[in-house]
């Protein structure tokens, strides 16, 4: 079945190293008197501190991306004991565990060395003011370890490190003509190699083609379809094609405005359904399909319909779907969605230019929307048909929408439209993986103006403004056309998840 990277949670095993003097006396390794220095005090003193760290921690651990297993703890005494009953109980649950939340105490090195040379899994570190001390020894042994600054920052890399794992244990759906890694036309900035893609992230990718796709998008002839003949395949059956005749109903009156006629865009229903099917039948959470190189076809033509719908209502639902063969942008919108529960968006993202006293508009940006923006510095626009309907998450409600056509002629190609003059002073997070899987270009900016909620093809979008739109440009150039976006700033988490790939990351 298909999965969305949101069902993926990681599991948390606290596990604490504690100590405490067995004996009353003083000297250099006790820092302080009274009864504090009598034998039992550690422990008291231990179980509060085990119950303190545990509530910070269950208060810091998003429950929608962490599931926290038993705490284990171990106690080293001043005879300066070892075992390897310690290190049993401690990994008691390693087979299960994708992290460990740490925390040691002063005493318990031995104890805390051997753990973290023989803990082959991140290890997250309590955060407090001797960490300098207690984290230095597991870098310079080459552990995987994360030093958060406070619980706040506990909450982001555990988010980071479930969003490595989504992606680890992702699938993705390739709709291919070729069976290139790269699409003919378009997203040449996508990943120069699926098995580096596979190295990095741990994703793995599930090719179909797309002769035998379009061919599925009716019930299956007794003779099975010409690509396949005689061959059992996920062709649409009657039930599916009333359901979808219901849904198209459904969508039609739920819009603003519907341009398109109900024949279209059930073609375009006809083509989601058939890909939910090979999601289903791959285990995907992903899809990417190459629009161009499909279009050359002429089968997108003859059958009237494109894929934008498919993306549309697929990125809404938690599992993401890229235009263009544009692999890059699936991965990055996978590790937003898993970060920040939104609907992600990918669009071509266009520098505005202001240079010579002028702006270098794009053409599908009106004269009335450019005009309405006063301050032209530091522009950039994100311009393309699959918009998302809802900006309150995947689990909040669907926003007012239009349905537009693709095609001007003939007017197929379902797509649906958002006026985001609705989000003007929104933030949204754009970002995008590069090509050779080394860095992750991470920018903020805020919509200054919505345009194109009339348009057709593949037009309209949103203004925004960054920090540093001339740095921005030189950054973007080296990274890719096209920066997939959600609603709200996760610049620091996506920052912290690019730490756990150890990828380079360029903020703007």
């Amino acid at each position: 079945m298909s999965k969305s990277c949101l069902d993926v949670k990681l599991n948390v095993k606290p596990v604490f190293c504690l100590f405490s003097h067995k004996y009353y006396y003083e000297g250099p390794c006790r820092m302080t008197g009274g009864d504090a220095l009598q034998p039992g005090f550690d422990d008291v003193l231990n179980a509060k501190i085990v119950k303190g760290v545990m509530a910070g921690l269950r208060a810091s651990c998003p429950d929608d991306a962490c599931t926290l297993l038993e705490p284990a703890a171990v106690t080293a005494t001043d005879d300066w004991d070892i075992d390897d009953g310690f290190l049993e109980k401690l990994m008691e649950d390693d087979a299960t565990a994708d992290a460990y939340f740490v925390l040691t105490l002063f005493g318990a090195d031995r104890v805390w060395r051997e753990f973290g040379r023989k803990c082959k899994k991140p290890l997250v570190i309590c955060p407090n003011q001797w960490n300098p001390m207690k984290s230095a020894y597991l870098f310079n042994i080459g552990a995987e370890v994360y030093v958060p600054y406070d619980w706040p920052e506990v909450s982001d890399y555990l988010k980071a490190l479930r969003a490595r794992k989504a992606l680890a244990e992702a699938n993705v759906l390739l709709v291919t003509r070729f069976g290139d890694t790269m699409a003919l036309a378009g997203a040449d900035d996508s990943f120069i190699s699926l098995e580096q893609a596979s190295a990095t992230f741990g994703t793995s990718f599930r090719p179909v083609n797309f002769h035998e796709l379009v061919e599925q998008m009716k019930p299956l002839a007794a003779e099975g379809n010409t690509t396949t003949p005689g061959r059992a395949t996920p062709n649409l059956t009657d039930d599916d094609l009333a359901e979808l005749d219901a849904y198209a109903d459904e969508l039609i009156s739920g819009a603003e405005e519907c341009d398109i006629s109900k024949e279209y865009l059930l073609n375009s229903l006809k083509a989601w359904k058939v890909v939910n099917k090979h999601l289903d039948a791959h285990d995907c959470s992903g899809c990417a399909i190459p629009c161009p190189d499909l279009c050359s076809t002429r089968r997108l033509n003859n059958e009237k319909f494109t894929f934008c719908l498919n993306h549309q209502l697929n990125n809404e639902r938690g599992i993401v779907s890229a235009c263009k063969y544009d692999i890059a942008a699936t991965l990055t919108m996978m590790a937003e969605l898993c970060l920040s529960g939104q609907v992600p968006y990918m669009a071509n993202t266009l520098p505005l230019v202001e240079s010579q006293g002028s702006v270098q508009w794009i053409d599908q940006i009106p004269e009335q929307d450019r005009s309405a923006i006063e301050d032209t510095s530091n522009l950039y626009c994100v311009n393309m048909s699959p918009m998302m309907r809802k900006v309150e998450g995947v689990e909040g409600p669907v926003g007012p929408y239009a349905i537009r056509h693709f095609a001007y002629d003939q007017q197929f190609g379902a797509v649906f439209h958002r006026d985001f003059n609705a989000d003007i002073g929104k933030t949204v997070t754009l970002a995008r993986f590069s090509g050779d899987c080394r860095k992750l270009l991470v920018v903020k900016g805020e919509i200054v103006k919505g345009y194109g909620y009339d348009l057709h093809n593949c037009n309209g979008g949103f203004v925004f403004r960054v920090s540093d739109g001339y740095r921005l440009y030189k950054e973007q150039a080296k990274v890719g056309l096209m920066l997939p976006l959600v609603f709200g700033d996760i610049t620091r988490e996506l920052t912290l998840l690019a730490e756990t790939l150890k990828l380079e990351v360029v903020s703007v």
